[in-house]
């Protein structure tokens, strides 16, 4: 799967939900625009041709890039006063 294809899938599946002014919501953009990227998830059947919307096979598809339980840690810096 290429960065626009997994864009493009992701999107479909978050309700086309970015994050404003990020990176990857830049790369997202320019993903949705490419139309070579959506036709061809669309012949492979991970997009509805009807409707446009994400197929079992395209959920599917996204599924190895699925984070479950992600551990956030966080680091305290206490700085004490002189």
């Amino acid at each position: 799967m290429t960065k626009h294809e997994f864009y493009i899938l992701n999107d479909l599946y978050n309700g086309g939900q970015g994050r404003g002014g990020c990176t990857s919501d830049i790369d997202r953009t320019r993903a949705l625009d490419d139309q070579a990227a959506i036709n061809a998830l669309t012949d492979a059947g991970l997009i509805a041709r009807d409707t446009g919307a994400l197929t079992g096979a395209g959920l599917a598809a996204l599924e190895p890039y699925r984070v479950d339980n992600a551990v956030i840690l966080l680091s305290l810096i206490h700085i004490s006063e002189p």
